[in-house]
């Protein structure tokens, strides 16, 4: 579905997104190919007075160099290179993998997978029997993740999916938001008891934004 196609909802520019969340730290990935997009980038980040809250990432090894040359006081990812360069560091790889093999043993010992398939079911149907509160225009699932996606208010995206973030962390519950989107993503040990704390948490939430 697309609820938001022909109302005049546009992807925000950097300089808005900088405005509406001035206090937010945050992660910026340059997608172009082009380094001559880290000096505007430099720029704005400066000009925002960000340089202290983003940090800047790219895959490319000479759009970040070229960011860092603009902007030696941001702080920077790793570009590929590098990441393969310690990815491949035996000192580093073998524990790792060592911590890997030991996670998937825990799922085959407890049978976490067969859980969730158990469970999955159940909190299907919890989480979308808030389908019909207000503001909750689509709720989307598969396995034990769901998103619960809320209208925006007008001219202030994202704000109501902040402030149901901040409301469920007061009432005992972590939940993530990517901008007016609920994510829900519990642990695979949870019981049937914690789907419905988490829905009732998360209902009483929805129903108090404005």
């Amino acid at each position: 579905t697309f609820p938001f196609r022909g109302k005049g909802i546009t992807v925000p520019t950097l300089e808005e997104v900088f405005d509406a969340f001035p206090d937010q730290r945050m992660v910026i990935e340059i997608k172009s190919q082009s380094p001559a997009l880290a000096a505007a980038l430099c720029h704005q980040v400066r000009a925002r007075k960000k340089t202290d809250q983003v940090l800047v990432a790219s895959f490319r090894t000479a759009t970040i160099e070229a960011f860092r040359a603009a902007c030696p006081e941001v702080a920077t990812s790793m570009a590929c290179p590098r990441v393969r360069h310690i990815g491949f560091s035996n000192s580093i790889c073998l524990p790792a993998c060592a911590a890997a093999m030991a996670t998937l043993e825990v799922y085959q010992e407890e049978g976490l997978f067969r859980r969730v398939a158990d469970i999955s079911p159940y909190w299907q149907e919890a989480v979308h029997s808030m389908q019909g509160l207000p503001n909750v225009i689509d709720i989307r699932d598969i396995g034990l993740v769901a998103g619960i996606e809320l209208a925006p208010r007008q001219g202030a995206a994202g704000k109501r999916g902040m402030e149901a973030c901040v409301k469920a962390y007061e009432a005992g519950l972590m939940l993530r938001v990517t901008g007016d989107i609920i994510a829900l993503s519990p642990p695979l040990v949870l019981e049937r008891e914690h789907i419905d704390k988490m829905v009732e948490i998360t209902s009483n939430v929805i129903k108090a934004l404005d």
